[in-house]
C-alpha cells in the first residue's frame, strides 16, 4: 500500500507500507513485560494484554489499576507491576514459556483501603485446572502492601 504525506518542510513524500496481520497464536513469540521477583530475582514475563490495566499497551478495554500482581512461580512470593514503575525497556519480544490468567483483585487488607488491582497466575500450559488450583494456597503473601502499607489480601 502506498500513500502521500507532507512533511513538515511542506514536501510530499511518498510512503510505502506493508501491513502485516498475524494471530498470536501462530507467532513463537509475544511482547512481554520483565518483572525481576524482589524475593528470589527469578524474572517474571508478563504478557502485554494484561498491561491495559495500567493503560500501557493496545488493550484498552481493561479497567484501570495503579498496579499488577502476580506470584512468582519459583518462589511463590507476590510480585507487583506498578504503573509509575514500568519502563517501555522493560518489554521484550518473548516465547510464552508460562500460561498467564485473571485469578481475581487483591488488594490493601485494611477495610477503608481503597487500593484494589488485579491479580493474575501463571503456570505451566500443560499443567491440568487441578495443579492451577492447587497453586493458590502456595503462594507467600508477606511483604506485598499497597501504597499505604496495608498488606495485600484476596478480595
Amino acid at each position: 500500500m502506498s500513500f502521500f504525506i507532507v512533511d513538515p518542510a511542506r514536501r510530499k513524500v511518498k510512503v510505502h507500507v506493508t501491513i502485516i496481520q498475524a494471530v498470536n497464536s501462530s507467532l513463537p513469540f509475544d511482547l512481554q513485560c520483565r518483572l525481576l521477583c524482589e524475593s528470589c530475582r527469578n524474572v517474571i514475563w508478563l504478557p502485554q494484554g494484561i498491561l491495559g490495566h495500567l493503560g500501557i499497551g493496545p488493550t484498552q478495554n481493561s479497567i484501570q489499576a495503579p498496579a499488577i500482581a502476580v506470584p512468582c512461580h519459583q518462589c511463590k512470593h507476590i510480585q507487583m507491576l506498578l504503573k509509575t514503575g514500568f519502563r517501555a525497556g522493560q518489554m521484550k519480544a518473548e516465547y510464552p514459556a508460562m500460561a498467564t490468567r485473571f485469578y481475581g483483585w487483591t488488594g490493601g487488607g485494611k477495610a477503608t483501603c481503597e487500593f484494589r488491582i488485579p491479580l493474575y497466575q501463571q503456570m505451566s500450559p500443560t499443567d491440568a485446572e487441578k495443579e492451577w488450583n492447587a497453586d493458590v494456597s502456595t503462594w507467600k503473601w508477606g511483604g506485598a502492601a499497597c501504597p499505604d502499607g496495608h498488606p495485600l489480601i484476596k478480595i
